[in-house]
């Protein structure tokens, strides 16, 4: 046990090598025990370490082992420092003393999933990047304002990040009780974000208050433009959109606040839905000038897209999908090719090695390739009635195959919605056994 004032704040199971069960899975499976059987002794318990004498991963008494993972850095710069033991790292970075209690006050959440409360803990990459974020945004708030993009990888827990970091910048004494605006793209996303892992929070969560969601433009104005500390706002770039009337007439967005202690965290910034330049992030500019801005990504920005860097700043944290891998956070993904011919009318033909030729004429090979394939991707050659009739019929065959010695589901991604109902009626013509009423 790991005891800070007398209370057990952490708990290791380390198992012997050379022992039977002495794996990472049986230091987990021993915890359970503990928990039927001594279950006062995780009242406190915030972290909890299953170790096999070598490798050792973190995590939470009532998380599932999948949750647990390796901390691998000391000092937050160096990864998996020379040949020193998953353990020693894990006992000197994670529990130092300074990073320990940080950790405790700042990066343990709980959400709610049918089997009841689930505490969840920060990882390595998830705590050095908040931190560093915070460090960021103290200095933008005094300088121009931009604080940087975090972009780690699809599924490592990006979401967690933007909680932890909500909590941790408003409890900032720098920070002055600031306003926190959290900007998606989509409905759907902003209602899971705020359902799924903001309003969830208990009191005794990292956040201070609870959220609120913004439900129209005017709800928005309303929430940002009367508030004078604090808070933490939800909402879709496209209610920072301007009125028919105002567009018609030339108007820019009014201004909200001019506030310097407001925080604009953005979803996914690279994507194009934000319009930096000249539309809804503009807007925003407008509406909160003094604001500072930080973006979240699980894709990478690319080098031709400047608005992005412009407007929110350098990388502050990178972890990519290499790296989530290796740590567990993600499943790995395997390509394999599967022809199905796109063919095109005899009639056709002739217009499409005109256009083309105009299209890709004094270009490389390389990029005439390219154009071309970009080129096929049209929506009505792709989803031709043969090809779909093959492509079913070589799903069918390779999921029957795999279902025969793997368990597992399966999902069709296609490039329209039409597409995708064709083929379930073709799936199901045959395998007609496979059609729900519930579908």
């Amino acid at each position: 046990l790991v005891f800070v004032n007398g209370l057990p704040l952490g708990l290791f199971e380390l198992k012997r090598p050379g022992e039977q069960n002495a794996t990472i899975r049986g230091a987990f499976n021993q915890i359970q025990t503990y928990k039927n059987q001594i279950p006062d002794v995780f009242t406190w318990n915030q972290v909890t370490v299953i170790s096999d004498g070598v490798s050792a991963r973190a995590g939470t008494f009532s998380g599932r082992f999948e949750h647990f993972a390796p901390w691998k850095t000391v000092d937050g710069v160096t990864v998996e420092p020379g040949d020193i033991p998953q353990i020693e790292v894990l006992v000197r970075g994670l529990f130092r003393p300074d990073v320990f209690l940080d950790l405790v006050h700042h990066f343990v959440v709980f959400s709610d999933e049918r089997a009841g409360a689930l505490k969840k803990v920060a990882k390595y990459h998830q705590y050095w990047a908040v931190r560093k974020a915070l460090s960021r945004t103290v200095d933008a708030v005094n300088g121009d304002g931009r604080i940087g993009v975090v972009w780690h990888t699809q599924g490592s827990g990006k979401s967690l990040e933007m909680h932890c970091y909500t909590g941790a910048i408003m409890r900032h004494p720098q920070m002055r009780n600031p306003t926190v605006v959290v900007v998606t793209d989509r409905n759907d996303l902003d209602n899971q974000l705020f359902e799924e892992v903001f309003a969830s929070s208990r009191p005794d969560a990292p956040l201070p208050e609870a959220p609120v969601q913004a439900d129209s433009m005017q709800h928005l104005k309303d929430l940002l433009g009367s508030r004078g500390v604090g808070g933490i706002v939800f909402t879709t770039i496209q209610k920072f959109g301007l009125s028919p009337d105002d567009r018609d007439a030339g108007r820019s967005y009014p201004r909200l606040s001019d506030r310097d202690n407001i925080v604009v965290i953005v979803d996914e910034a690279h994507r194009s839905n934000y319009d930096f330049i000249d539309g809804f992030a503009r807007n925003v500019r407008d509406a909160l000038p003094k604001a500072s801005f930080i973006g979240f990504t699980g894709t990478p920005i690319e080098a031709k897209d400047k608005s992005t860097t412009q407007v929110f700043g350098d990388y502050i944290s990178t972890y990519d999908l290499t790296q989530a891998v290796d740590d567990g956070a993600t499943v790995k993904v395997y390509y394999e090719p599967r022809l199905a011919r796109v063919e095109l009318p005899p009639d056709v033909l002739p217009d499409v090695d005109e256009e083309f030729a105009e299209a890709t004429s004094g270009t490389e090979q390389e990029a005439a390739e390219r154009l071309k394939s970009r080129w096929a991707k049209v929506e009505a050659v792709i989803g031709a009635e043969k090809r779909i009739k093959e492509l079913c019929a070589d799903l069918v065959t390779h999921w029957e195959a795999r279902k025969a010695t793997l368990d597992g589901k399966c999902m069709v991604v296609a490039m329209s919605r039409r597409i995708a109902a064709e083929m379930y009626t073709e799936i199901v013509a045959l395998r007609p056994d496979w059609h729900s009423d519930d579908d």
